[in-house]
């Protein structure tokens, strides 16, 4: 799995690496922002938006084909520090703690922030391995102005490593 990822993603002169997984179904303006924010306010190197082939917690009917949300991902997210890409299909890899464990195997000598909006991060605990995930990797959580809830257990757990930042 480490040969596939080397060949598809090149990371060679970076070190602080945003991963920023996500359905982008389609991607869209707020994905953009998100991703340009956390890149800036945590002095990112890259920024990878995975684009996953299935969300295990969507409903696989709702969801544009891979192809056509890779496309709108490409076309929204024009930055040089950015790499788009669909990787978990070719890792064959569903969920992210498995997406994270490889990227850290891989890549040992990055640093790597899980990007994440707050949508997300209210369902965290629906994740596989959630509680892992916050031991191995710091989670970004960027919260939308528009979609200011989080629920009290996000806010007061103290499992792991959690910034919010106000967009």
């Amino acid at each position: 799995m480490e040969e596939i990822l080397k060949k598809e993603i090149s990371l060679e002169e970076s070190s602080r690496i945003g991963l920023f997984g996500g359905s982008f179904n389609p991607a869209h303006e707020w994905h953009f922002q998100v991703a340009n924010h956390a890149s800036k306010i945590l002095a990112l190197d890259k920024v990878i938006w995975l684009v996953s082939p299935h969300n295990p917690l969507k409903d696989k009917k709702t969801l544009f084909s891979l192809k056509d949300r890779l496309a709108s991902a490409k076309e929204i997210a024009k930055s040089s520090s950015f790499i788009i890409t669909d990787i978990e299909k070719k890792l064959k890899t569903q969920y992210s703690i498995d997406t994270i464990s490889i990227f850290q195997k891989t890549f040992v000598t990055k640093k790597f922030v899980w990007i994440m909006g707050s949508d997300n991060a209210a369902q965290i605990k629906q994740w596989k391995d959630w509680k892992i995930i916050l031991d191995k990797i710091v989670l970004n959580c960027m919260k939308n102005l528009k979609n200011i809830f989080l629920p009290k257990w996000l806010i007061n757990d103290q499992i792991g490593e959690i910034k919010f930042h106000l967009m």
